[in-house]
Formats: structure tokens, C-alpha cells, sequence
């Protein structure tokens, strides 16, 4: 008894998840069972499960079971090896500036390429950075096509020129598709660049009735460690 035999591509596809093949199985008299190898292709995608499907045909000496529906037909399912994808944000640091536009930008990563379309949405969060006083809020949708790795994601900067100390922001991930979160808060560190000035000693005369005598004074009063900031220049 003898049967033909031949692969057909289900949600896998013959070359890039499977060798395709095709024979003729020949049973000897007395024999009930024989077997044919199909070679799966192994990638470092992360995919879901895909099938094939493996089809019986002019069969000789032997009919197919009516009775069973699909006796014909079997199934091959491929079960992805690589694990789920995951999606990760970036920690990362600014100077704020004085005047030119400054950006923030976060970076977004998978952890592995994927064989479907991998989608996530970011946005901000304040912390000792405001919005919008220190940054510009920001939302949007990234999505990673199929074997893409990684986007940016951008959050422009308010500089001005207010002596303050660093300050902090956030980039969020959430709502992902066709992929985990592993990493879904990124901190963004303002760094502030501008400097506390002050106005500088001049030396006057200070005449008194009985001597001549030339003392240092300050141009606009006393000065003090504490007085420091107080005393800068803006702009």
C-alpha cells in the first residue's frame, strides 16, 4: 500500500518556518504505521505558534477513512522558543538651556525582533520637574514593525534663566501589544546650567573727620555667604 504525501503552509510559511516536502509513503504488507520528517527553520524572531499542514493523497491498495472528516489532513504546530517580547525606556540626562530649544530624548527598545507589530504608548509624569513650567507634556504611539528594535520618544524642554537646582521628570510606557512591559519608567534629569552671579567689590574712599584713612566697602552694601544668590544677575 502506498500514499503520497506533501506539505502546505498554515499561519508558517514554507522557507522561513519550514522546508517544504513532499514523498511517497509505502507500507509493507503487515505494516500499520510509518513517518515523514518536515525540518522546522529556527529564527531568534519572537513569534507566536504556526502551523503547517502535512496532505494524503492517491492513496493505493487503501482508502481514506469518510467516516473522519480530515483523516486526509494533519496539522504541525511550531511552538516559539525565543519567549515573549518585552519593551524598555531609557534613563537619560538634559541641560536645560537658556534660550534654544532643548529636547529630551527617551529611548525605546525590544528585547528581541518579533515577527508582528509591536505597538506602545508613551507619555510623562511629573517629579521635581513641572509640567508646564520645566517641560512639555507629552503622549504618543510608537509602533515597531515587524524585525524593528528601537524609537525615540521626545519631550521638549522650557529653558530659562533661573538659577535652581536639577531637576527630574518621567518617561512612561503603557498599553503595549504583542509585548510585555520590562522596563516601563524612564527618569529624565534636567540639569540646570545657569550661574549665581554678583555684583563686585569696589574700593572707595570713606573720609572721616579725624583721619584719612581708605577702607573696602561694598558698590551696593554688605555681603554675605547667604546674601549670595540673592545678589545675582539675571538675564
Amino acid at each position: 500500500m502506498t500514499v503520497d504525501y506533501a506539505t502546505a503552509n498554515g499561519t508558517g510559511s514554507a522557507g522561513s518556518d519550514y522546508t517544504a516536502t513532499s514523498g511517497k509513503l509505502a507500507f509493507a504488507p503487515g505494516q500499520t504505521t510509518q513517518t515523514m520528517v518536515v525540518t522546522i527553520q529556527g529564527d531568534t524572531l519572537t513569534e507566536g505558534p504556526e502551523t503547517f499542514f502535512v496532505n494524503l493523497s492517491n492513496p493505493a491498495n487503501a482508502t481514506f477513512n469518510e467516516a473522519q472528516s480530515g483523516s486526509n489532513q494533519a496539522t504541525g504546530t511550531i511552538l516559539d522558543a525565543n519567549g515573549p517580547t518585552t519593551i524598555s525606556i531609557s534613563d537619560i540626562a538634559v541641560n536645560e538651556g537658556t534660550g534654544d530649544t532643548q529636547n529630551a530624548v527617551f529611548k525605546v527598545t525590544l528585547s528581541a525582533p518579533s515577527a508582528q507589530t509591536i505597538g506602545v504608548t508613551c507619555g510623562t509624569s511629573d517629579g521635581t520637574a513641572r509640567t508646564p513650567s520645566d517641560y512639555a507634556a507629552s503622549r504618543v504611539n510608537l509602533s515597531f514593525a515587524p524585525g524593528e528594535t528601537s524609537k525615540t520618544f521626545t519631550v521638549p524642554i522650557i529653558t530659562d534663566s533661573t538659577d535652581e537646582n536639577n531637576e527630574v521628570f518621567y518617561g512612561l510606557l503603557i498599553n503595549p501589544v504583542n509585548a510585555g512591559l520590562a522596563k516601563g519608567r524612564g527618569s529624565c534629569t534636567i540639569s540646570d546650567n545657569d550661574v549665581c552671579a554678583f555684583h563686585p567689590y569696589r574700593r572707595v574712599k570713606h573720609r572721616r573727620r579725624k583721619s584719612n584713612t581708605r577702607q573696602s566697602q561694598p558698590a551696593h552694601g554688605s555681603f554675605s555667604p547667604a546674601s549670595f544668590c540673592a545678589q545675582r544677575q539675571i538675564g
